[in-house]
């Protein structure tokens, strides 16, 4: 299936569901929850719409200051304030019967928390997907073949994305490494630099690297404790940790540089004869998705999955 006929499909079903990109998470903690959602009306044959007008990753437009478009979008700014990612534990009488009003009146069946446990459950990760011109996949082949129809990029994006990788002096194999600092501890516990390096050196003898980070100590330790290794990255030295509520704060201008250099990393951690990552982080996830199953490990050993 190819993006024309994925429109074509997609456009066929009576129910819909708008979809709110860049409502709470990060970049990739967004897209890896679109996937979902995606597969899941797809399955379910719900018509899928785009709501990104005032996404936390926008800079003027939304989806499209970045890439191309794929679905229908609307701009109806309602969705900002009803249309939440979470399921709510309550809500109030007068809030249900305007948000009731308001997909009524949009001809709306599902917005995005209606249907957030179901397509993260782990019995949704177990189904399979037909395609039209495949056999049923499960969930990590079918969201690979979504990935591939619709992360592309605009001309803008392109552009900017190929010259910073191009600025990282790698041979043609080298080994990805992401290494996450920042707010993640909130979540999980961080891992050493060392146990996603000595992941590598068990999986290749190759002694180049792409390390990705968002924090230059990390990069410093790798070059410190790993002399015989090489370390390209794109972090920079001003760089300590990512916290995702500093990033909303920063001007377009600072954010959308720092948006390109994280899909310029994503790219090259793509290129890598081996990613190493954690499953727990979404740009893991996501390259666990995008990527050949082979290609893709955990430092902590264990195999991607939902959440």
């Amino acid at each position: 299936m190819d993006l024309t006929q994925y429109r074509e499909l997609n456009n066929s079903f009576k129910r819909t569901l708008v979809f709110h990109l860049g409502a709470d998470g990060g970049f990739f903690s967004e897209f890896n929850n679109m996937l979902l959602a995606m597969l899941y009306c797809l399955k379910h044959e719900i018509r899928f719409v785009l709501y990104t007008r005032h996404a936390n990753f926008r800079i003027h437009s939304g989806w499209t200051d970045f890439f191309l478009p794929f679905c229908d979008q609307t701009l109806h700014d309602s969705h900002r304030t009803l249309n939440a990612r979470y399921p709510r534990r309550r809500t109030p009488l007068h809030h249900q019967l305007t948000i009731a009003h308001f997909k009524k009146s949009q001809n709306i069946d599902f917005l995005t928390y209606e249907l957030w446990n179901h397509f993260r459950s782990p019995a949704f990760a177990q189904q399979t997907f037909a395609f039209p011109d495949t056999p049923p996949l499960d969930l990590l082949a079918a969201a690979q073949r979504l990935i591939q129809m619709i992360w592309r990029y605009n001309p803008e994006t392109s552009a900017a994305v190929a010259k910073l990788s191009e600025s990282i002096d790698l041979p043609k194999d080298y080994l990805g490494l992401h290494i996450r600092s920042g707010d993640k501890h909130i979540e999980t516990p961080l891992l050493a630099a060392s146990q996603y390096i000595e992941k590598a050196q068990s999986l290749s003898s190759l002694r180049h690297f792409f390390l990705s980070t968002d924090n230059y100590a990390i990069v410093e330790e790798a070059r410190s404790y790993y002399p015989h290794l090489t370390f390209e990255t794109l972090c920079s030295p001003e760089e300590t940790g990512y916290v995702h509520a500093d990033f909303l704060k920063l001007p377009a201008p600072i954010r959308h540089s720092h948006l390109l250099n994280l899909f310029a990393s994503i790219e090259l951690l793509a290129a890598s004869q081996h990613f190493i990552g954690t499953f727990s982080s979404n740009p893991g996830m996501y390259l666990g998705m995008r990527m050949n199953p082979h290609q893709v490990h955990s430092a902590l050993g264990d195999t991607w999955k939902i959440w």
